[in-house]
């Protein structure tokens, strides 16, 4: 087994089959990045995600996990996005399509919906505060 399927085996076993929604299903693209059809509900203590998510087909959440940032978010999502409660001081990595609600308040840094807005086109509401 080559070391790239045998990462991607680990990530598969330690991360997604506990982060992915019952009936959810992931996609290894040739970039390494996953894409989910289906939520993806991150759990867990960490600083940084160990995954790189292209697109998620339903919500992302991330919120209260003590992110420090938003490396490996997927770049774009069908329904809400959550960051809230961690230890974000910049939107850099954010997705740059939210299908629903963008919620990123409760962290070290405020950010208005203007800031969301310089980095993501939200179709629905942005909480911030």
């Amino acid at each position: 087994m080559c070391s790239e399927e045998f990462r991607r085996r680990l990530i598969e076993e330690k991360y997604l089959t506990k982060w992915v929604s019952k009936r959810g299903t992931w996609k290894w693209h040739e970039d390494g990045t996953v894409s989910v059809t289906g939520n993806v509900d991150v759990k867990g203590s960490m600083f940084k995600l160990p995954v790189k998510f292209k697109k998620v087909t339903g919500y992302f959440d991330c919120a209260s996990v003590g992110l420090f940032t938003l490396e490996g978010c997927p770049g774009a999502l069908s329904q809400d996005f959550y960051c809230s409660w961690n230890y974000i001081t910049s939107l850099e990595h954010s997705p740059k399509f939210v299908g629903e609600g963008f919620w990123c308040h409760s962290n070290p840094h405020t950010f208005t919906r203007a800031d969301v807005r310089k980095v993501c086109f939200v179709k629905g509401n942005i909480i911030e505060s």
